[in-house]
């Protein structure tokens, strides 16, 4: 389901080391669902979120559909080689940003991960 946030409040939680700033949303539909950001102001007004109702300790809740950030790219891919390609493209981005490169992007790190996928799919 989809709908839209009528009202919210933002309550900061501190945990460990993470600062993570809680959205209660009131819904359009007049469900509420509590999502947690890592800024304030992450979810606004008026914001379209996708939920779904889930059972949770005998009765329903509102859970929000999270969105596989990058699950288009292994959709065909075989799991494995398909996780470790984005975790070697991941190193490679953290070694380029310790060296004082600023220009890699999510973008960037996608493509070398499919470089390497592809390169392992064709040493296999």
């Amino acid at each position: 389901m989809i709908s839209k946030v009528k009202s919210l409040t933002i309550r900061e939680r501190t945990w460990t080391n993470w600062l993570v700033f809680y959205h209660q949303c009131y819904l359009e539909d007049w469900q509420k669902i509590s999502l947690g950001r890592k800024t304030s102001g992450a979810v606004k007004e008026w914001d379209e979120i996708e939920y779904e109702m889930v059972d949770k300790d005998w009765k329903k809740e509102a859970k929000e559909v999270k969105k596989a950030f990058v699950k288009w790219w292994f959709q065909k891919q075989k799991p494995n080689n398909a996780w470790f390609a984005l975790a070697y493209a991941k190193d490679i981005a953290v070694a380029y940003i310790w060296q004082g490169k600023d220009w890699i992007s999510t973008q960037w790190i996608l493509e070398q991960a499919a470089l390497f996928y592809n390169w392992m799919q064709s040493h296999e």
